[in-house]
């Protein structure tokens, strides 16, 4: 709650805005609005008279909904959103917002007719798009195979299929590219931020995104001035940047954040609040804006004048440019336009969130690069008021965007070392079959002895190293294998040596499996085992060190204290499961200080076929699925729903509904609620979100997607002295998929310890 309130105060006071203070009553009234919002029965111990039932008992249910009634329009839910910090983010960014489609005026008749040939049209464009992509990769795949059993498979001359083929980013050929395997296709733009004289890299054209790529909602580029923000997408970001807002609480349970965000000054308008003499409320704020506010260029900004100085008219337009602005002791000086930049989606909401004026436009301007400054003017005319012309300027600046991109950088190069290794990727790209699952003949229970793990770096199950670190690839029609490092002792036993071995599922069934020996004069054995045991037998690799070099023990025995923190950071089945790839931090202890966190997700097979099954239903249209897939509680029928039905059933089906109606009393508040709390409940953007949780799960953060590289998300942390021996856990959650329940997934953990005061040997981290 502290954090998410000092998020709040930081971007009103980069509008100028007053600053909140923390209410411990809103707090309360955000806890039970939270508590209320769960899928949950009444208690076993609760008994319905208690609830209720007309036999002298106050009725619990009418007096909690007459308390919530008086606090709707109050409060603020984000559903899908397992961090209170990320919520207010989410909040401010209303990325829900979308460009809409001018209004046709037709008849009935023909605008039911005309959506429903668009809907058909849809499908059948849907279908033919799916059917012509998986024809043009099985075209591609039936090519690489062919050329890869054409090349011959040595370990000194291994030459891989061009990694950046589908993508078409560079054309023309460069004889100093790094061969790249299939496997690491999709993590190719993260292996071209490496940056240094020993690194070959390819001198073609940078990849560039597309912004209507990126602003999937924004299919209607060229629209005019559209009727407004129709399904209230910023309604929370105006109800945040109200000028009378001076109160704020929050709450969250599982995935359900609560925001108090009512008026606590009685009127409206910002004549009302002292010492602000702010003409405009912007977002992003105008001035120096944090790159990291503007999710990659993709939000809707807004402009929301002074409702008792100015207006709108039919005339009011958005102009900007890209101008350069100069700087004498951090103040602005001067200011040059170089470029006009192009709006759309223009459009003017009047409606009662917040300030009932609000203008919103997306600049259509690409993403930048990691260290780029952008100025720019925005200019608002046709207004009513004392002046009919406003400017703001705004200056992006990548805040703390250095730091995160030199340590991407490092997480490259290391990355580079593994890709660019042909003795570890041969036959990577070759079609793996699954073995099927009945048996019929005496030779397939003989086949299903067999182990289907077959080995790729290393033929040979006796492995010789020269030291402390050991990478091994192997191929496996299954979902997920676990790794482990066993030292055997002289009497032949076998000790477990903990956090020694880790497993990660790469695409096309490849496995990487990275291996830290802490002991050089034992003798150990690497056991791979398939999850499922109906996969049958797996591997068994001897590893010995070899006797002419010398390495360094990381621990003198499996006992010592040292030993809770040694090794890699556990990676969990699911992860494997979900195609998840920890890229960074690779090691279980994480020094207390900074930490920058970097995974990349195969979204294709986290969240399976759920793109298909949401083409064949219609979209919902709504800005939440709480109450419809969640608690499934839907808002009572409406007297104009029960007007359409028939005079001579109508009575009927009224009692028919009122006998069959069993839902509980916590059902029947929730779908009381929810015709009452309209745009201010609404869900998470992101089909796929990783949590961070650490102090036993009361602080959590979200890692972000990078806009340039889908798929590949990354986080930068502090952890305090403090926070030394807790752990830290990754989780996924999967909101599509997961809709009616509250469903993380464990990926992986890690231990804080203390940067200073304990000596580590080399190798240990």
């Amino acid at each position: 709650v502290f954090r998410s309130l000092e998020m709040v105060r930081f971007v009103r006071w980069l509008c100028g805005l007053p600053l909140v203070e923390h209410n411990l009553h809103f707090e309360a009234a955000c806890r039970i609005f939270c508590e209320v919002l769960q899928p949950l029965q009444p208690p076993a111990g609760v008994r319905a008279a208690r609830l209720g039932d007309g036999h002298g008992q106050p009725d619990l249910s009418q007096a909690t909904s007459t308390f919530l009634e008086l606090q709707l329009g109050q409060v603020s839910v984000l559903h899908c959103e397992g961090s209170l910090v990320d919520a207010v983010e989410e909040g401010f960014a209303a990325m829900h917002a979308r460009m809409a489609q001018p209004p046709l005026h037709v008849q009935g008749e023909r605008r039911e007719a005309l959506q429903h040939a668009f809907r058909e049209l849809k499908k059948r464009q849907a279908s033919f798009k799916r059917q012509k992509a998986k024809l043009l990769l099985e075209q591609q795949q039936f090519i690489r195979d062919v050329q890869d059993r054409r090349k011959p498979l040595t370990t000194q001359a291994v030459t891989f299929p061009s990694a950046l083929r589908r993508m078409n980013t560079y054309d023309s050929p460069d004889k100093d590219r790094l061969p790249t395997s299939d496997v690491f296709r999709d993590l190719q733009p993260l292996l071209h931020q490496m940056t240094g004289p020993d690194v070959a890299i390819s001198t073609g054209t940078p990849i560039s995104f597309p912004v209507a790529s990126m602003r999937s909602g924004l299919e209607h580029e060229d629209s005019p001035i559209c009727r407004g923000d129709t399904e209230g997408a910023l309604a929370i970001r105006r109800k945040l940047l109200s000028p009378t807002l001076r109160g704020f609480g929050a709450y969250r349970r599982h995935d359900t954040c609560v925001l108090w965000t009512g008026s606590s000054v009685v009127g409206s308008g910002m004549d009302r609040c002292l010492d602000n003499h702010v003409d405009a409320v912007c977002y992003p704020p105008c001035g120096w804006v944090p790159g990291c506010l503007l999710k990659g260029w993709q939000l809707a900004w807004s402009i929301m004048p002074n409702t008792f100085r100015y207006g709108p008219t039919v005339q009011t337009s958005v102009c900007i440019w890209r101008v350069n602005i100069d700087f004498v002791d951090g103040m602005p000086v001067a200011v040059e336009r170089l470029s006009k930049v192009p709006v759309r989606g223009l459009a003017v909401d009047c409606a009662a969130h917040g300030e009932p004026f609000c203008i919103m436009f997306w600049p259509d301007i690409a993403p930048l690069a990691e260290d780029d400054s952008i100025g720019l003017e925005v200019k608002l005319g046709g207004l009513t008021g004392p002046q009919a012309e406003l400017s703001f300027y705004y200056q992006v600046a990548p805040f703390r965007r250095d730091d995160m991109y030199k340590k991407m950088q490092v997480e490259a190069r290391r990355l580079n070392e593994i890709v660019a290794n042909p003795c570890l990727w041969a036959g990577s790209s070759l079609p793996v079959e699954r073995p099927s699952r009945r048996l019929r003949r005496a030779s397939d229970f003989l086949q299903q002895q067999r182990s289907v793990l077959q080995p790729m770096s290393h033929p040979s199950m006796d492995i010789i190293v020269d030291g402390v670190d050991l990478i091994v690839t192997i191929r496996a029609p299954v979902q997920a294998v676990n790794a482990e490092l066993h030292v055997v002792r002289f009497g032949g036993d076998a000790d477990i040596v903990p956090r020694a071995a880790q497993a990660q599922r790469l695409p096309n069934w490849n496995f990487l499996i990275r291996v830290k020996i802490p002991l050089p004069r034992a003798r150990y054995q690497l056991r791979i085992q398939p999850q499922s045991l109906e996969d049958g037998p797996g591997l068994c690799y001897s590893i010995t060190f070899n006797e002419s070099t010398r390495v360094p023990a990381l621990l003198t025995s499996l006992d010592e204290p040292l030993a809770l923190k040694f090794g890699y950071a556990p990676m969990t089945a699911a992860g494997q499961v979900h195609g998840v790839v920890l890229l960074s931090p690779l090691m279980f202890r994480i020094p207390a200080g900074t930490a920058y966190f970097l995974i990349w997700i195969n979204k294709a097979l986290a969240l399976g076929n759920l793109g298909e099954a949401e083409e064949d239903h219609e979209p919902s249209g709504g800005l939440t699925s709480l109450f419809s897939s969640r608690l499934g509680a839907m808002p009572p029928l409406k007297p104009l729903d029960s007007a359409k039905l028939p005079k001579a059933n109508s009575s009927k089906s009224q009692s028919k509904s009122m006998t069959k109606d069993r839902r509980s009393v916590l059902q029947l508040l929730q779908a009381q609620l929810s015709g009452h709390l309209g745009p201010y409940v609404q869900d998470s953007a992101g089909d796929v979100h990783l949590d961070v949780s650490f102090k036993d799960g009361k602080c959590v953060r979200r890692l972000q997607e990078r806009a340039d590289m889908p798929g590949l998300f990354e986080g930068f942390f502090t952890f305090g002295q403090v926070d030394a021996q807790s752990k830290v856990k990754l989780f996924l959650r999967l909101p599509g998929v997961d809709a009616d329940g509250y469903r993380p997934r464990l990926l992986c953990e890690w231990l804080i310890c203390r940067a200073h005061g304990e000596p580590l040997p080399k190798g240990f981290t």
